[in-house]
């Protein structure tokens, strides 16, 4: 056994992205990490960015501590889903083989059947396992607290009256459900209960959801419970969640603020917009952006790499920009952080931005523009002539104006002649 050593940290990883985005975060900020991969959970990925990866057997808790402790590690965090369907099916304790501080520790749960088997009970039953051999776990969240989702909107699209009173409605059920820690999320339809997450995990609840409602529209609202120990269980969403919800037929996923996980936010935010674009653009000029094949994520990526340029933005008083692909991003030379926040007037100088403001309100009256010209600026200055231009209105899937966006794949550079 090495000496206890603070810049060491275990990470005992379960399903899916947040492990990872966690996990390079640790890294980042300099810890040593140690990570437990439980086995069939945890991504192979990260072996290539822990400083060491073990896979461990989900029942094997006391090899998991003695692998911790063997390395000075006395502090640790858990990120990822685990399956707990995986506890239920037959012959489980044989195929897991359980060591004896598993069994020890769980005996009351399992076997004398004396304690409740919900998700507190058993992660507050493995914490004690850890802290009782001296290791602390600590909140992933103190360490990535920008995971934490803000109150606010993640999409350009706003909530009708219809769907804000499912959120209401289904918040309180939703509360209800983790006080007695039988799940996060809950999903409804005209105030009607479709479907209630319990131990499958929200995706399986959102797709049974999908299956009892097959014309869609309904609304998924996931909370943390009442009794939320940001050490784990904490509500957690990514792009696969909305990937899911749009495959069952959902519209609407309401979330909460400051106790909700998002992994890859600004793919998430992009999701809903990117589909607003690619179907306006269809809806208006009767073809595709570009070629819409595989999954919307595969689309996303295929309109991120497009040889055209595409940008896209709001609504707002001073529009600011909500999307743009590589191809913008280098043509203004410009980060992607830096376009969400730039106004998209900026593009165009102070003499030309009547010009293209008559633009912008022919297209509010006409729905699209095409065959479009007139100068743009890159942020380092450098002046171009846009050419045979599309804009077009983006509407949501009600119908409604959530901005407007442009593409274009000619221009060219203008010289200043002294």
């Amino acid at each position: 056994m090495v000496r206890d050593d603070p810049n060491r940290i275990g990470l005992v990883a379960g399903w899916g992205r947040f492990p990872i985005v966690l996990a390079e975060t640790l890294r980042a900020q300099g810890y040593h990490v140690t990570c437990l991969g439980i086995k069939g959970h945890a991504d192979p990925v990260l072996t290539e960015i822990c400083d060491e990866f073990v896979p461990v057997g989900i029942a094997k808790l006391g090899r998991q501590i003695r692998l911790l402790r063997n390395r000075g590690v006395t502090k640790a965090t858990m990120a990822g889903k685990l399956f707990k369907t995986i506890l239920f099916k037959r012959f489980a304790w044989l195929k897991h083989s359980p060591d004896w501080t598993c069994v020890r520790y769980l005996y009351p749960l399992f076997i004398t059947k004396t304690r409740t088997r919900t998700d507190d009970s058993l992660l507050l039953t493995v914490v004690q396992a850890y802290a009782d051999a001296g290791i602390c776990f600590a909140p992933a969240t103190d360490f990535a607290p920008e995971l934490l989702v803000k109150t606010g909107t993640l999409s350009q699209r706003k909530l009708t009256n219809y769907e804000a009173k499912d959120i209401s409605f289904a918040w309180d059920l939703a509360k209800e459900m983790g006080r007695m820690d039988i799940g996060q999320s809950v999903v409804v339809k005209g105030r009607a209960v479709l479907a209630v997450e319990a131990v499958e995990g929200t995706d399986e609840c959102i797709r049974r959801a999908g299956r009892l409602c097959p014309s869609g529209g309904f609304t998924i609202v996931k909370v943390a419970k009442p009794q939320q120990d940001m050490r784990f269980d904490v509500p957690t969403i990514g792009l696969g969640t909305l990937q899911t919800m749009h495959a069952a037929g959902g519209r609407v996923l309401a979330v909460e603020a400051d106790q909700t996980i998002l992994i890859d936010q600004q793919e998430v935010m992009n999701y809903a917009d990117q589909q607003y674009l690619l179907n306006s653009f269809k809806h208006w000029l009767g073809t595709e952006l570009i070629e819409r094949q595989g999954s919307p994520q595969q689309q996303a990526e295929t309109l991120f790499k497009a040889s055209s340029i595409v940008v896209a933005h709001g609504l707002q008083e001073d529009p600011i920009f909500f999307y743009g692909n590589l191809a913008a991003l280098q043509l203004w030379h410009v980060d992607l952080p830096s376009l969400l926040e730039m106004p998209s007037r900026k593009t165009a100088e102070p003499v030309h931005r009547d010009e293209r403001a008559r633009l912008l309100k022919l297209t509010q009256e006409q729905g699209f523009v095409d065959d479009y010209q007139g100068i743009r600026i890159a942020t380092t200055g450098e002046r171009f002539l846009i050419e045979r231009a599309i804009v077009w209105n983006v509407m949501n899937d009600q119908d409604q104006q959530v901005g407007q966006a442009a593409t274009f794949d000619h221009w060219q550079r203008l010289v200043d002649r002294a």
